[in-house]
């Protein structure tokens, strides 16, 4: 098997070089371009030094809707206390728009949501594909991935969909997600793998995730054994406390924003010159995680992806992680993963 950097908190089965199977297949395609991106993410994420700002992200993470169709025990979107949103049309094309002139070479999809319970999920991947965005990611809990949606998505081409389960019976998947539908997942995560191959295409990449609680741990070897061999990777990632996520949503915004002398030992987390993510209501973060959107750099209803990007809020970001005078939301995050 070969070794691929991973972060800290993700432990990975791999069968294959993922990045040499991406690289093989999409330069081929998009040429320097790919590769320049993916040199550029990786000198991001594995700086231990100062970071240079890229004139724009390298990545854009879109929440189009924050609604999920399970109700999983570690995961925060069932119990967030908002008004459900389905991202408007007018962001959305003008996402498409800015994707497009500023070259943005991936998206991500799935940021605590379930993606494919937008109604245009397949259209969106199409537009933003044509725009030219090269890697285009899709977290998904599976449940939704019909015959239909999985022939489109591999013909577009997708270049990942990575799929979260969690358990390896019906039983504990029941625990930990609160329905009883392992079977259909998986037969559904089968039947994505079997039109691929019938294609004799390589993308998209295909994973199943394990993220590790006290109801599931005793599956975990279970687990990987049952997918190793079917899947592109298998990820088993520790679990995120984000049990005081809602309580500093109360704090104010000179609160969040504040630099602080709390830093977190040989943690690291280079999102902010690497990612911004649009939530459904347009709020921008200069990260993906639930953390993040108590850490609002602004709204792209009213500002452009650039003058984010490029804005006062995240430069303040910016600096209180380089110096490791850490706002308390970034603090939360790390202290309680160690990234």
């Amino acid at each position: 098997m070969t070794d691929v950097k991973v972060p800290p908190h993700i432990e990975r089965i791999s069968e294959e070089d993922i990045e040499q199977t991406l690289s093989k297949t999409l330069t081929s395609k998009y040429g320097t371009r790919f590769s320049e991106y993916r040199s550029a993410y990786t000198s991001i994420i594995e700086a231990s030094g100062p970071i240079d700002v890229l004139p724009m992200p390298v990545t854009l993470g879109i929440e189009l809707l924050n609604k999920c169709n399970f109700k999983c025990s570690m995961c925060l979107t069932p119990k967030l206390d908002e008004p459900k949103i389905v991202i408007q049309k007018s962001v959305r094309q003008s996402l498409l728009e800015q994707i497009k002139k500023h070259k943005i070479p991936a998206v991500m999809f799935g940021m605590g949501e379930e993606p494919l319970l937008y109604k245009d999920f397949v259209e969106f991947v199409r537009e933003i594909s044509e725009a030219g965005v090269m890697d285009i990611f899709l977290f998904t809990n599976g449940l939704l991935m019909n015959e239909t949606i999985s022939q489109a998505l591999i013909d577009l081409p997708i270049t990942r969909v990575y799929f979260s389960l969690d358990a390896a019976t019906p039983e504990t998947f029941f625990k930990v997600r609160g329905k009883n539908e392992l079977p259909r997942v998986e037969e559904n995560i089968l039947k994505f793998l079997e039109i691929r191959d019938a294609k004799k295409s390589k993308l998209p990449i295909v994973r199943v995730s394990f993220c590790l609680t006290e109801n599931n741990a005793h599956e975990k070897d279970m687990f990987i054994e049952k997918w190793r061999h079917h899947v592109d990777h298998v990820d088993i990632q520790t679990v995120h406390d984000f049990s005081r996520v809602q309580e500093m949503s109360r704090m104010s915004n000179e609160e969040l924003f504040a630099p602080t002398e709390k830093s977190v030992a040989g943690a690291k987390r280079n999102q902010p010159w690497e990612k911004l993510t649009v939530w459904a209501n347009g709020d921008v973060s200069p990260c993906c995680t639930f953390h993040g959107k108590n850490l609002i750099i602004g709204n792209v209803n009213l500002e452009t992806v650039d003058e984010l990007w490029n804005g006062e809020k995240i430069t303040k970001v910016r600096d209180q992680v380089a110096s490791g005078k850490l706002n308390p939301v970034c603090h939360e995050c790390l202290s309680k993963r160690g990234l």
